[in-house]
């Protein structure tokens, strides 16, 4: 998680706001639910649809760092 964590901050971004961006950056993805607990909080994870693109770099190490390896491996390949 510090890992992951540390990438977002790296690319300027919260970790949650990478996570909704790397979730949405798949034009096949339509949709993604998440929780918030107040509007501030909502606004800034909106903002997320304005960063969707990530260098192969960036993805290669995102997925490094999933905790999930297998399933992040399937993502990251699938979403190129």
């Amino acid at each position: 998680m510090r890992a992951l964590d540390a990438i977002a901050h790296r690319c300027g971004q919260s970790l949650a706001k990478m996570a909704i961006a790397f979730v949405l950056r798949d034009r096949r993805i339509t949709s993604a639910l998440g929780g918030v607990r107040s509007v501030a909080q909502l606004e800034e994870n909106l903002t997320a649809l304005s960063c969707l693109e990530f260098s192969e770099e960036e993805l290669a190490e995102i997925g490094g760092h999933a905790c999930d390896a297998e399933f992040a491996v399937g993502v990251v390949d699938g979403l190129h």
